[in-house]
């Protein structure tokens, strides 16, 4: 069973959450903070595979608490819980190494997205995943061929290795060489470099 942090100060999404999560036999809820100065100090100790934090309550600079958690913990997996869909603070989030974003307006789709992240997906709400599409869709990059393209899209969407080959009909394996050649040409290594260099392209075509 994956173990899970909770940072969350509305008490009655925090317990909402909490029940959702707890009914399910994949993951468990072992506690839950108001914001992430009291969690930091514990997060240590209660050793989690995953945080869930409400960035809105996170009671220092929001982008500086993530990189500060993944810097410090970078075995956890962290995914935003936000009603914030200002679209520099979504890539700055995404840049800075959480692997999902969801938006506070479905809190029975947690699980769902608790399972994409373990199956190696990048969980995000719908606005999330279009504002991310439509940023890609400004922006092709030469030195990817047209397949590249397409797998580095469904790359920065926050799709799994085992979705992109499902959906363009090809192994894991061929995923795995395009990607290898992606981020040579590209002089990247991540995914999460990925989506900050097609956010850099983005705001590079709107101020060219």
């Amino acid at each position: 069973m994956k173990t899970i942090v909770l940072i969350e100060d509305n008490i009655s999404i925090k317990e909402t959450y909490v029940d959702i999560i707890n009914s399910s036999k994949k993951f468990e809820v072992i506690e839950s903070f108001k914001n992430c100065k009291s969690a930091l100090k514990e997060i240590k100790l209660l050793s989690p595979d995953i945080i869930l934090l409400d960035i809105d309550a996170s009671g220092m600079n929001s982008i500086d608490t993530i990189k500060h958690i993944g810097n410090t913990f970078p075995e956890i997996k962290i995914i935003v819980l936000t009603k914030n869909q200002h679209h520099k603070f979504v890539f700055d989030a995404l840049s800075s190494g959480v692997l999902g974003y969801l938006i506070k307006n479905n809190e029975l789709q947690i699980v769902k997205a608790l399972e994409e992240l373990e199956q190696g997906g990048s969980p995000m709400s719908n606005t999330i995943s279009r504002m991310v599409v439509e940023s890609f869709q400004e922006y092709q990059f030469k030195e990817l061929s047209k397949r590249e393209n397409e797998i580095l899209k469904l790359l920065t969407e926050g799709k799994s290795y085992s979705n992109i080959a499902e959906k363009l009909y090809v192994s894991r394996n061929t995923v795995k060489y395009h990607l290898r050649n992606i981020y040579e040409k590209l002089n990247i290594y991540c995914r999460d470099e990925a989506i900050k260099l097609v956010s850099s392209k983005k705001r590079h075509l709107r101020t060219a």
